[in-house]
């Protein structure tokens, strides 16, 4: 049972074809699915912006009670 050739060529069109279809479905998908992700990726930076600054925020508060101390004492000595 041997194919023609054109036989051949309709054949391979065909699974190329049904192969487009099925493909195109999966990439929708991927796109719903990236698209439901951002969403949530843009609120996690948000979350992480607001995060950073109250680390800065606390860095600043530890290293102003790390030198307060030594400014008072030399204020105290100025004065006396």
């Amino acid at each position: 049972m041997d194919l023609s050739m054109e036989q051949k060529i309709d054949k391979a069109l065909s699974k190329i074809e049904s192969h487009e279809s099925v493909c195109a479905v999966r990439y929708e998908n991927i796109e719903k699915t990236l698209e439901e992700r951002k969403g949530r990726l843009e609120k996690l930076d948000d979350r992480l912006e607001k995060l950073d600054d109250k680390i800065g925020g606390l860095y600043k508060t530890v290293i102003t009670c790390a030198f307060a101390p030594s400014l008072f004492v030399i204020a105290i000595i100025k004065l006396i």
